[in-house]
């Protein structure tokens, strides 16, 4: 290489990232930063939770994914709306689409709409409920009383990991449209109740 010839310099990657004032670190994204600033709300309704219990407050801190899913997979699912209507989306796609082997799901399209339910993994019987979810819970603790008091909890440790949170207030447009709804049903109410009063000539 001769002595004019440019030497290749490696350029630096850049990096997108989430800064925090104040925080000497880069987070990936905003859900990260969101998380990262609201650790220490949770771990702090978790203490008041658990008292003097600070080992079983960070376990709660720290498993808080699959105590979650731990409890979700024991309750019935019910289809939403918004499921039902993506299925339906779906659905019409598939009638649209040139396609010879959809033949069936075309032909019974409503039918598979209407009869759609999630596979029954849940119980509707809290005794049996428990049972399953306390399972569950111990193959993470290894102490069933500790997974007893968990279920027992389980409604104040799910609101404590909501702590943080950043309210989203409801778009102008949507109150206004609620009030409406509202509006209109007591005034059909009020008319209901008219005629129920209004004595036949």
């Amino acid at each position: 290489m001769s002595e004019n010839s440019a030497v290749a310099t490696p350029v630096p990657a850049i990096q997108k990232g989430v800064f925090i004032e104040g925080v000497d670190r880069m987070f990936k994204s905003v859900k990260e930063a969101e998380a990262y600033l609201r650790a220490p709300k949770i771990k702090a309704a978790l203490d008041e939770i658990c008292g003097q219990k600070k080992e079983l407050s960070a376990f709660l801190f720290d498993k808080q994914e699959e105590l979650i899913e731990a409890f979700a997979s024991t309750k019935m699912r019910r289809v939403k709306k918004a499921e039902f209507a993506k299925l339906e989306k779906a659905l019409e796609a598939v009638k649209i689409a040139d396609e010879t082997a959809f033949g069936f799901i075309k032909d019974n399209a409503d039918a598979i709409l209407s009869s759609f339910r999630w596979p029954k993994t849940g119980t509707t019987k809290p005794e049996v409920r428990r049972a399953n979810t306390v399972l569950l819970l111990t193959s993470l603790t290894n102490d069933e009383e500790v997974s007893q008091w968990i279920f027992d909890n389980f409604e104040a440790v799910g609101v404590a990991y909501k702590a943080g949170q950043p309210k989203r207030e409801m778009p102008q447009s949507a109150m206004d449209a609620l009030q409406k709804h509202r509006d209109e049903k007591k005034a059909a109410a009020l008319v209901a109740e008219e005629a129920v009063d209004t004595p036949e000539v």
